[in-house]
This record gives C-alpha cells, sequence and structure tokens, in this order.
C-alpha cells in the first residue's frame, strides 16, 4: 500500500542513499518532492510553507515566517525574544479564551511541507539549539488522518524539566493516534550520553507498514512495532520547528537570548539536508537488538560514517 502523492517524482540511482543502507539493499528511489539540500537563496515555497498552516505554536511562543531563512547551505530556524507583542500575537491572542496562556516574549517558527507524505526513509544533519526551547522533526496531519510522528523533540538546555537530562543528551522520541478522541502515545526519551546540541548529527527515520524505526548517525536505537490496532499508517505533513514548554521545560528567559559576537546563536536550529527515499522491497522483520545507553558511542559511530 503506498500513502505517498501518486504524482510524486522519484530518481532512479540517486546520488545520495540513506546512511544505514549504503549498499542499497531496499533499492531506494528519492523523492524529488521532499528532498531539499537547502543550497538556495531562499526557501523553496514550492515544497515547504515558511509557517505552520494549522497552528500558530505552543503558547507563549508564536510561530512567525520571520524567523525561518536559509544561509550557508542550511535552512535555519530561530526563536527570538521580543520585548513587545508582534502583530501576530496581539491577533492570535484576541482567539484565546479568558484566563489561557497567552502569545508573548518569544517568536518562534515552523517549516511545513506543502504535501503530504507516507512510508519511506526519511534522513536529516542537523545541530538543534541550546536553549529551553524544543528543536523538532515530526509528521502530522491535525485534519484527515489525526496522527503524529515525533522523530525527536530535542529540548537542548531544559528548564525545570522532569524527563530530559539538562545537559542536551535527551532524544525523545514518540508517536500519537488521535482519532477516538483520546492520545494515544507511544513515546520513549532515550539518553545518548552526549550534548546533542554541540555538533551536527543525522537523523534516520524508517518509517513502513511493520515497523517504524529510528537512527543516529547511522545507530539503530528504536524500533516500534507498526502491526498494531492503532497503526501508523496515514499520510502526513512534514516539519521542522521550534516550540516552548515541551515536556515540562519552562520557557528560556530573556537572559538565555544572548551571546556575544563570534558565538554561535543558542536560538538557532540549523538543518544542513533533509534527504527521503521510497522503497518497494519489504523491510526485514528482524534486523537486531537496539543500541541501548552503555553499548552507544555516538563520537566513533560519526567517524565511521564519515560525518562531519
Amino acid at each position: 500500500m503506498s500513502n505517498n502523492p501518486a504524482h510524486e517524482k522519484l530518481i532512479d540511482n540517486p546520488k545520495f542513499l540513506p546512511l544505514t543502507d549504503p549498499e542499497n539493499k531496499r533499492q531506494w528511489k528519492m523523492s524529488e518532492m521532499f528532498s531539499d539540500e537547502f543550497d538556495g537563496e531562499s526557501l523553496d515555497l514550492t515544497k515547504w510553507s515558511n509557517h505552520h498552516r494549522y497552528w500558530t505554536g505552543r503558547q507563549p511562543s508564536i510561530f512567525d515566517p520571520k524567523n525561518v531563512s536559509l544561509r550557508n547551505g542550511m535552512l535555519v530556524l530561530v526563536s527570538t525574544w521580543e520585548d513587545e507583542p508582534t502583530d501576530l500575537m496581539i491577533e492570535a491572542n484576541k482567539l484565546i479564551p479568558a484566563g489561557e496562556r497567552i502569545y508573548e516574549n518569544i517568536s518562534a517558527c515552523a517549516v511545513q511541507s506543502i504535501e503530504p507524505t507516507g512510508y519511506g526513509y526519511y534522513e536529516i544533519k542537523a545541530r538543534t539549539a541550546p536553549i529551553s526551547i524544543a528543536s523538532a522533526f515530526w509528521f502530522r496531519d491535525p485534519i484527515k488522518n489525526k496522527l503524529e510522528i515525533d522523530i525527536f523533540e530535542q529540548v537542548g538546555r531544559p528548564v525545570n524539566a522532569n524527563r530530559m537530562n539538562l545537559n542536551g543528551s535527551s532524544y525523545p522520541i514518540n508517536t500519537h493516534w488521535f482519532k477516538e478522541g483520546k492520545d494515544f502515545s507511544n513515546g520513549k526519551i532515550y539518553n545518548t550520553g552526549i550534548d546533542l546540541t554541540a555538533e551536527f548529527h543525522v537523523y534516520g527515520f524508517e518509517w513502513d507498514t511493520d515497523f517504524l524505526r529510528f537512527y543516529i548517525d547511522g545507530v539503530f536505537v528504536h524500533e516500534i512495532d507498526n502491526n498494531i490496532e492503532r497503526k501508523i499508517d496515514g499520510s502526513q505533513y512534514l516539519l521542522f520547528d521550534m516550540e516552548t514548554y515541551i515536556y515540562g521545560s519552562k520557557p528560556p528567559t530573556k537572559e538565555a537570548f544572548d551571546y556575544k559576537p563570534g558565538e554561535r546563536n543558542p536560538a538557532e536550529y540549523e538543518i544542513d539536508y533533509v534527504r527521503v527515499w521510497r522503497s518497494n522491497v519489504p523491510q526485514e522483520a528482524n534486523i537486531g537488538i537496539p543500541a541501548s545507553r552503555d553499548n552507544l558511542d555516538l563520537p566513533t559511530a560519526k567517524v565511521r560514517a564519515g560525518i562531519k
């Protein structure tokens, strides 16, 4: 069964292959529609929108298109501190019921695919932000399929978090099923043992009818059996965003946004590329046991995979 766009153009014998299948055992074809090296001068609006089309963000942060850009061959998402409410905040707050949290102080951002996508292999090379705002890579269709897959929602420097490591080593994974009026989730927070915000890492996700498999720097770290009653099978939009209040982490203060000239902006989430492949070759049923924290060595994995 295919849950991908019927008019999607696929590239035979692609230049790039998934980091986890360099021998191309599954005969991957690259999706031109969803892959992007971000080498242009501006975001390709035939593939992406510079905002979330169904959501304005989790308060107090609001999605603002001004915080999405391309720079030096990368997609850059940034969050900014606002001393005064922006026009977007003022308009969005008019729709918030009295007593509920409003949009204030933090402008974040989101990038959403124009088309929904489905089964395939997804890979991004990214450096997440060392601040108490999530850098996320996920899938969601809130209208039709009402499913969600969170490849990661990393909070680089969580404030008062009760489920996340404070040093940026947590790698949260989750799926959600919203079809029955409830949130049936299947989450895991993986401890990588290193600060993920310090360097770029390659995150891989294999989504098919039998299994959902998660990889970091070519290492298999998590698997979800998809042969279940609440199957994750409907097509969804591919999303990159920054959000506040993830996994109990409180929003950062104004001072957390400060940095000196020549230093890295702590509120930037950088994505070098996104690459997407499709295959008609079935998944293998057993590819081994996912790596545990005790036998995960990401620095060595990066060297072995040639990741810089």
